[in-house]
């Protein structure tokens, strides 16, 4: 998944020397949430709804995510989990891509260019936002 590639390089632009071309989820967690111990708290909401989602939040207690865990068995047996493909986990694992992209953003210095019409984060630059900027839970402002 996308989510998983994207979190295999930020875990490579931390640790400069190691490869996670074959790491697992829960690496990668332990990896992430070493450097980054608060990434559990970002926030990221459909503002259409007024439904904001902690897309990460299973991570603070050391537990894969259950839009993750959903994926993973749809993805090994698609016919007997097909019942997991919901819109609950699809706007759970795109906020969660958008999580992790915004801490790749800010890691790796790249400005966001193109900004997200459903999705939406306290943390995307302030002229897109009604309030002030807030920095991700592990960046200072």
């Amino acid at each position: 998944s996308e989510f998983e590639v994207l979190c295999k390089e930020l875990c490579e632009g931390l640790s400069n020397q190691k490869t996670f071309d074959y790491a697992k989820i829960d690496e990668l967690k332990e990896t992430l949430c070493h450097h980054y111990p608060k990434i559990h708290d970002v926030k990221i909401s459909l503002p259409r709804t007024g439904l904001v989602i902690k897309p990460l939040l299973a991570w603070k207690t050391n537990h894969q995510a259950n839009w993750w865990r959903d994926h993973n068995a749809v993805k090994h047996d698609r016919f007997a989990y097909y019942h997991l493909s919901n819109l609950e986990n699809a706007i759970a694992s795109l906020s969660a891509l958008m999580a992790i992209n915004l801490y790749a953003h800010k890691q790796f210095g790249v400005t966001i260019e193109t900004f997200p019409q459903v999705l939406d984060a306290v943390y995307l630059p302030e002229e897109l936002l009604s309030g002030s900027k807030v920095a991700l839970p592990d960046f200072n402002k």
